[in-house]
Formats: structure tokens, C-alpha cells, sequence
């Protein structure tokens, strides 16, 4: 599985920031949604969320962390988990929560 393959670059997300084995960042626009909504819905969890700066750069913040349930800017970086807790991504209506699909 991949950061590609498990969360499409279509709105609300702007760009794949950043891949490891474990997590995606997600250069996301929140104006409707939240880092927890956005990697739920690619099945996956929400570690953590950070504003980028400059702002609409996807560039993290690491001073200025704001929580998987903020919402209301035009770009921010949301950390989720690259599946769930170790193994695939969850399928809908399943959400991850504590790294398993409920």
C-alpha cells in the first residue's frame, strides 16, 4: 500500500507531502473537513495535524501543531496512518480507531 494509492490527490487534498512505512502527511484544505474526517475517509487514522508555513506552502509548522479535530484553513498538513494499525485501510463505513477497523 501506498500514500498514493490509499489517499488520491483530489479535493480536499492538495499533495502527498511526505511517505513513510508507518504514516502519509497530507497537504489538506479544512474549510469543511478535519484531519480525523480526511484520513477516515481514506481509511486510515489521524496521528496529528500541523499548519504549513508559509501559509498554503505544505511546509510543516512543528511550532504550530494543531490536533486531528481542527478545521477552517485553506492548507494544513495532516499526519495519517498508512493503513490501519499495521495492515490494510479500513473500508466504509469501518473507521480506524486505536489501529483497528471498527
Amino acid at each position: 500500500m501506498s500514500c498514493a494509492a490509499q489517499f488520491p490527490v483530489v479535493e480536499p487534498i492538495h499533495q502527498i507531502t511526505e511517505e513513510t512505512v508507518a504514516s502519509c502527511n497530507l497537504c489538506v484544505a479544512t474549510t469543511g473537513l478535519t484531519c480525523r474526517q480526511i484520513c477516515a475517509a481514506g481509511g486510515g487514522e489521524c496521528i496529528n495535524s500541523h499548519n504549513d508555513s508559509p501559509n498554503n506552502s505544505c511546509i510543516i509548522n512543528p511550532n504550530e501543531v494543531l490536533g486531528c479535530d481542527h478545521s477552517g484553513y485553506t492548507s494544513e498538513i495532516c499526519t495519517c496512518t498508512l493503513g490501519c494499525g499495521g495492515a490494510a485501510p479500513c473500508k466504509a463505513p469501518a473507521v480506524c480507531t486505536g489501529g483497528v477497523c471498527q
